[in-house]
């Protein structure tokens, strides 16, 4: 799982924004280990967009962390996140305001690994439609409302997935959307 690193230097968002850019368009990861990003509003993955973060501590007090959807070009985007820590940190009596430190939809696709992730008021993760995500040796430390929600056909797969809450929600039907793995 990742761990707070003993040297966590802040980058700005307009940096980390600038970086995450470019390593898409490169093809390339996104290192941030020993960084830590304050994010005002969602990273948005979109159309083909492939992107990739290893490490560092990501805070966000927005909707969600990272916002993955497809569109009608017909792209499909993927996220995938290395050792990172997630602190998604809204808080609002509106349950439609808070969304979740991961929300993935249309046919976009996540994969998270050696990972810590919370959200104070949300969702750890959250899928709709037939968004699909790969979760491996995770922590969800913290989850406001549930620690995974998978909505219509998303499917989830865990392998040593581990939560204190045992909060893991499928809106799916058995014959469609699934989750499949080890809560631990």
């Amino acid at each position: 799982m990742a761990s707070q690193d003993s040297e966590t230097r802040v980058l700005s968002e307009e940096a980390f924004r600038r970086a995450l850019s470019d390593a898409a368009a490169a093809g390339t990861e996104l290192d941030l280990t020993g960084r830590r990003v304050l994010l005002t509003s969602a990273v948005k993955v979109k159309r083909s967009e492939v992107l990739v973060i290893r490490g560092g501590t990501l805070v966000g007090e927005c909707h969600s962390i990272f916002s993955i959807g497809t569109d009608r070009s017909g792209g499909l985007p993927s996220l995938t996140l290395v050792g990172t820590i997630l602190e998604h940190t809204l808080m609002s009596s509106e349950r439609k305001e808070i969304g979740a430190a991961v929300f993935v939809m249309g046919k976009a696709r996540v994969v998270i690994q050696d990972a810590t992730v919370s959200s104070r008021g949300g969702f750890a993760l959250w899928l709709k439609h037939l968004a699909s995500a790969e979760v491996t040796r995770t922590v969800v430390t913290s989850a406001g409302r549930t620690a995974i929600a998978a909505f219509n056909r998303a499917t989830v797969s865990l392998e040593y997935f581990t939560t204190p809450y045992g909060a893991v929600e499928s809106h799916v039907r058995p014959t469609r959307g699934y989750f499949r793995g080890d809560i631990i």
